[in-house]
């Protein structure tokens, strides 16, 4: 089970386009940090609402595409949070794994 569902991701991502902080966020609804709702505005943005959706089973990427995802962070010299957005893989720390 997911910790927040797209129900919820997208309250927070109106209410923060809406133009409350996401700090006010985080504390008001009991959010780790900040940057977890940053992370969903910029996905939603991105990707519109699939960017919220919950994604129940874990995606198994291929070796050519794991090497095509670290060329690109190379090339463009990119952190691996916005080479997950890119890409839009889940977590920044799949791409490690």
């Amino acid at each position: 089970m997911t910790k927040y569902n797209y129900e919820f991701k997208a309250k927070i991502v109106a209410e923060c386009l809406a133009g409350i902080g996401s700090k006010t966020l985080t504390h008001g609804y009991n959010i780790p940090n900040g940057q977890i709702i940053i992370d969903w505005v910029k996905k939603f943005q991105k990707y519109s609402v699939e960017g919220l959706e919950v994604n129940h089973r874990r995606q198994i990427y291929s070796s050519d595409f794991k090497q095509q995802v670290l060329n690109w962070m190379k090339q463009h010299q990119t952190s691996y949070r916005v080479t997950a957005l890119h890409f839009n893989i889940p977590s920044a720390l799949r791409i490690l794994s």
